[in-house]
C-alpha cells in the first residue's frame, strides 16, 4: 500500500498495488503502508508530462518520499507517463 498525499489536497489517497492491477483508494483498508509519498501535485503531474526530471523533483523538495530505500528508487519507473509526452 502507498500513500499519496498531495500537498493542499487535504486528505490523502492510497494505491493498491496487487496483480494485475492497481486501484486507488480513499482509505487504506487496513493494509501496512509501504511508501508514503509527499508531493506537490502540478510538479509530479510535470513529471508524468516529460516537462521535469525525478531529480529535479526531489532536489526542488517537491516530492519527498519515506519507506525503504528499493520502493523509493523503483517509485518513479510506475508512471508509464503521458501517451504524448516527447521521448527524451
Amino acid at each position: 500500500m502507498v500513500e499519496l498525499r498531495f500537498r493542499g489536497a487535504g486528505t490523502p489517497y492510497f494505491l493498491l498495488a496487487k496483480r494485475p492491477g492497481v486501484q486507488l483508494c480513499a482509505e487504506d483498508g487496513g493494509f501496512d503502508i509501504a511508501l508514503h509519498v509527499d508531493a506537490d501535485l502540478e510538479a509530479l503531474t510535470r513529471f508524468w508530462l516529460g516537462e521535469s526530471t525525478w531529480d529535479s523533483l526531489l532536489r526542488s523538495e517537491l516530492v519527498t518520499l519515506t519507506g525503504p530505500a528499493g520502493l523509493r528508487r523503483e517509485f518513479p519507473t510506475w508512471f508509464t507517463g503521458y501517451l504524448l509526452r516527447p521521448r527524451v
